[in-house]
């Protein structure tokens, strides 16, 4: 598989922690309509191991058509909806699942649920939709 490739080349980069994801139908995110593949480098150890939206208490989709997105103008619009916790269910799991494995692997959380719940506090308490702002309006001062 390239994920086991690619997981093998960070650990020869020696990454310190580090996940490679294959969400059901190929996707490249941790997904909520399936099983997800997840080979992940700690320390030098690699492992590889299956995750259902369900591990992290979060409800599985029945379709992928639930969180597909479209071109890149409304892909745009619909990552500020999602950051301003606005947006289909289905679509915030999504964002709330792979936000979650981002803080696991950055080490700021010790699981994948307390990841969702730190995810879903930042995204309700406006912070992530701020810090959004604050980019946009720096790259756009710096370019």
């Amino acid at each position: 598989e390239i994920a086991k490739k690619m997981i093998e080349a960070m650990k020869g980069l020696n990454y310190i922690h580090a996940m490679v994801v294959v969400g059901e139908g190929g996707l490249d995110d941790v997904t909520v309509t399936g099983k997800t593949v997840i080979f992940e480098l700690h320390r030098g150890t690699v492992r590889r191991f299956e995750f259902v939206p369900e591990d992290a208490g979060l409800p599985r989709e029945k379709s992928f058509d639930e969180i597909s997105g479209g071109d890149a103008p409304y892909n745009a619009r619909l990552f500020t909806y999602l950051l301003q916790d606005k947006g289909s269910r289905a679509l915030q799991n999504l964002l709330l699942l792979n936000a979650g494995f981002g803080f696991l692997v950055a080490e700021k959380v010790k699981n994948i649920s307390e990841g969702v719940t730190l995810a879903k506090n930042i995204i309700e308490s406006g912070a992530a939709y701020q810090k959004f702002l604050d980019y946009k309006s720096f790259t756009h001062a710096t370019l």
